[in-house]
């Protein structure tokens, strides 16, 4: 059977995390992140190397990775996926586009299949503003009145960057690019748009109610 390539696009606080994780948990896939790979590469990495101080350098400020650091990482990890990968905001650029489908074409891949979280922006920003961080684990909670984590003990925390102006700048530079991306891979039709704005479960359900239907129709 071919690998699978799940990408989940959305705003912030769409829910992508989660629901990657469902999806990787439900087909066995493995979850990757496209900053988990930086860090793990600058921590690992030796302190003299000019790649690793690049990378350093443009995390510390903030600064999306340029791909000729991202590719090499990716290609490296797609290696040791056995079953397929889930994407959390990836690709989110042609040329990123043109990498994943050219990798799956070379390892005779199953070609990507785009889920977008459409949630209206100020839903998005309501999360925001609501949301707490572990400041131990690092597990999100939206709208909890919780103190302290349920998974760690840790204490949960606002980030310091989640006030509404800097949300809002956030969603003015996610938005178009998400709707570049749906409109890209629509063609394919691999795209499935998917309501963000039910609970969690409700999201789950419609996700792997539509992977079904396309899997099916893929089939025929």
């Amino acid at each position: 059977m071919s690998k699978k390539i799940f990408t989940l696009l959305g705003l912030p606080a769409s829910g992508k995390g989660t629901q990657a994780e469902t999806l990787a948990g439900l087909y066995h896939l493995d979850n990757i992140g496209i900053g988990d790979l930086i860090r793990t590469a600058i921590e690992n990495g030796p302190e003299d190397d000019p790649l690793v101080t690049e990378m350093k350098k443009n995390y510390d400020s903030g600064i999306p990775q340029p791909d000729h650091i991202v590719f090499p990482l990716l290609e490296e990890k797609l290696k040791n996926c056995k079953n397929g990968v889930v994407f959390d905001n990836f690709p989110f650029s042609h040329d990123q586009a043109r990498f994943l489908q050219g990798y799956a074409s070379k390892h005779s891949w199953d070609q990507p299949v785009i889920i977008y979280l459409n949630v209206d922006p100020e839903t998005a920003i309501k999360r925001m503003m609501s949301r707490r961080i572990c400041d131990n684990c690092g597990a999100v909670f939206i709208a909890s009145q919780a103190q302290v984590c349920d998974q760690c003990g840790g204490k949960l925390i606002a980030r310091a960057d989640d006030n509404e102006e800097t949300i809002r700048t956030r969603i003015d530079y996610y938005y178009p690019r998400i709707q570049e991306m749906v409109k890209l891979f629509s063609p394919t039709g691999r795209v499935l748009v998917i309501d963000g704005e039910p609970s969690i479960k409700q999201v789950a359900i419609a996700i792997e109610k539509q992977i079904s239907e396309l899997t099916k129709k893929l089939a025929a």
